[in-house]
């Protein structure tokens, strides 16, 4: 008696979990398929954040929006893999504890400014990284990577709140698919520069897994 009244008590916990929890729909995926939950998901389809995302290649990438707040986010298997993350709920979890803990551990006058930026960042089509306060029109943001011995700097676009790392900063550089690329910001009213990050890693995952 005792025993079913814990299976209830734990399947009734669960429904509640899933009931509570937002909902994405996948707007693009590099793979045919991807197991998540009980469910073998295709572009098109929703899951739960509770669910858990079975990746199969450690190149997999899902391009989903949040049904509830319509927000746009790419989960990869890699970074599921660096945070041990089963489901886009616990990689939330450990994504954020992670990046509160080390505090990004760079003193710059601007690293208070930039959340939620890890040490590898996995680039899908586009990364998008926010910042606590809107974008001052005097500056802007780029980044430097050596490239064949060749130092390269590109200018990052922006919004609002929002600049964007997009993997057409690197595509001309054929057959590398990954960078150690420096953040900077610069104003442009009197030319002073800033380094916000330093040795941040860029990975490039395939827009297209052969089958």
């Amino acid at each position: 008696m005792k025993t079913k009244i814990i299976i209830t008590i734990l399947v009734m916990f669960c429904s509640y979990l899933q009931l509570h929890a937002d909902n994405y729909k996948i707007l693009q995926m590099n793979t045919n398929n991807i197991k998540i939950g009980t469910v073998l998901c295709h572009q098109g389809d929703t899951f739960s954040e509770s669910e858990q995302i079975f990746w199969t290649n450690e190149k997999q990438a899902i391009k989903a929006m949040n049904v509830k707040t319509k927000v746009i986010k790419v989960f990869t298997a890699k970074s599921f893999k660096d945070y041990h993350a089963r489901s886009v709920e616990e990689y939330k979890d450990y994504y954020l504890k992670n990046n509160r803990l080390s505090a990004r551990d760079r003193k710059t006058p601007f690293s208070n400014f930039v959340q939620d930026l890890p040490d590898t960042i996995y680039v899908y089509d586009t990364f998008s990284i926010e910042l606590s306060n809107q974008i001052d029109p005097l500056w802007s943001y780029y980044i430097s990577y050596n490239s064949n011995g060749v130092k390269k700097w590109r200018t990052l676009m922006s919004t609002d709140k929002h600049f964007f790392l997009c993997r057409e900063l690197f595509e001309n550089d054929e057959g590398i698919d990954e960078f150690i690329i420096s953040l900077y910001c610069c104003n442009r009213k009197v030319n002073v520069d800033s380094l916000i990050a330093a040795d941040l890693k860029v990975v490039l995952l395939p827009l297209i897994i052969d089958p």
